[in-house]
């Protein structure tokens, strides 16, 4: 999950997609993301944006660079 956050986080700041709802629109859609979850934007909103990135820096340390943080993460607005 931490992983798809990231990565969604990249293609917001990569601009490949215009804003966080294109992107919890195409990753429900296109993905088969669970739709009740309302895409993985909002989750990190309703999660918190601290607290993930938190948990990827943890993981990044443990496991490796691949869940370093994207540097996208400081943009997105706290919730």
């Amino acid at each position: 999950m931490l992983s798809l956050l990231n990565a969604c986080v990249l293609c917001l700041r990569q601009q490949v997609v215009e804003d966080a709802d294109l992107v919890d629109v195409s990753i429900v859609f296109g993905a088969g993301y669970a739709s009740f979850w309302a895409g993985p934007m909002r989750y990190i909103r309703s999660r918190g944006r601290d607290e993930l990135v938190k948990r990827l820096e943890e993981f990044a340390q443990r496991f490796g660079e691949r869940y370093r943080p994207d540097p996208g993460w400081r943009s997105l607005a706290e919730s």
